[in-house]
């Protein structure tokens, strides 16, 4: 097992928008080294003791919340990934994530997001740079915001983050229990909450 946490990924060349991870926790990890190529490798990881959140979407996992998280892919300058599998504390994210050259988180695209029983979408959630929260793009899907977490005043992103901005293109968004938009198209910001 390794342990996982901001400095040994940042270590292992991965840097994530602060406030994305905290806490510690342990992953089993395998290193492939076949003849010729970059060595490959793959982390799972039952999440106990990290703390994950993105703020955007009002999701957060504690540092005592559990669940399913697989990496795989290719070490080198950067590491490529290939793949990434999330399911906890009501979320699901299934996609590829995206180095910068330097290492730093560049962008996640995931085929599916299921986020509580108020968000299934395929979304891109691109970084802002340094100390910025992340943008974050939602489409091909429906949200419901008669289920939607509420408040919080956008300081939620930590390390006093500038908030985000969301942008919406969804096949359906329902309001209420009698309002509904189809082809809905809209783009947000959290600086305010």
């Amino acid at each position: 097992d390794v342990t996982v946490d901001r400095a040994a990924l940042r270590a292992f060349g991965v840097e994530l928008p602060d406030g994305m991870l905290g806490g510690r926790g342990t992953a089993a990890l395998v290193i492939d080294t076949p003849p010729g190529q970059a060595p490959a490798f793959s982390l799972s990881s039952t999440l106990a003791g990290l703390s994950l959140s993105v703020p955007q979407l009002g999701w957060r996992l504690s540092e005592s919340g559990t669940g399913e998280f697989r990496i795989g892919g290719r070490l080198g300058q950067p590491v490529s990934i290939e793949g990434l599998l999330l399911n906890a504390g009501g979320l699901e994210a299934r996609g590829d994530l995206e180095l910068t050259a330097q290492g730093g988180f560049a962008a996640l695209d995931l085929a599916r997001l299921r986020v509580g029983g108020w968000m299934d979408v395929a979304a891109r959630i691109v970084s802002n740079g340094a100390g910025r929260a992340p943008r974050i793009e939602l489409g091909s899907g429906s949200v419901d915001f008669r289920s939607a977490p509420t408040g919080g005043s956008g300081s939620g992103a930590g390390g006093g983050q500038e908030g985000g901005s969301l942008r919406m293109a969804l096949d359906r968004l329902t309001v209420t229990d009698t309002i509904a938009l189809t082809n809905f198209r809209g783009d947000f910001t959290t600086a305010q909450g």
